[in-house]
């Protein structure tokens, strides 16, 4: 298959990026832009992101590129004061998976609700969204 102009890729099962495309409505067949066929695709900057639930590195600062929903696993006590990677008006959730995480608000990179840290339990889940320098909490939900 292929399109009347872009790009075609072909990997078989191996992982393609693509960054920095910014044709018009790209997410689809449309004769520009790039054309994705398969179903675990991430393709940054024109909104695919079909990666599944993928687990967040434990680290202050883990990254959140390519992706929509994330799962914490987090073996020991980690703070999370930012998120790496993001890209502006990226929605993100997260899905709580141990009793070892603790965000962090502070007013430049996470801005959360009541504006103090949240130390959430297992199912519960947050949602933030970057309005391109910090994280804006958008909803959190509370299901221990």
């Amino acid at each position: 298959s292929s399109t009347s102009s872009g790009v075609y890729v072909f990997s078989g099962n191996s992982d393609v990026y693509v960054e920095n495309n910014f044709a018009p409505d790209s997410r689809v067949n449309s004769g520009i832009g790039i054309y994705v066929n398969g179903s675990n695709n991430v393709a940054r900057n024109n909104e695919i992101a079909d990666a599944g639930i993928k687990t967040l590195t434990q680290s202050s600062s883990p990254a959140v590129w390519g992706g929509r929903v994330f799962k914490t696993g987090n073996l020991s006590s980690t703070n999370i004061s930012n998120f790496s990677g993001g890209r502006k008006g990226q929605v993100i959730t997260i899905m709580i998976n141990d009793n070892n995480t603790t965000f962090v608000h502070g007013g430049s990179s996470i801005v959360l609700s009541g504006s103090v840290n949240w130390w959430p339990s297992i199912n519960d889940t947050i949602t933030l969204m970057y309005d391109g320098s910090k994280w804006i909490e958008v909803y959190r939900s509370d299901n221990s």
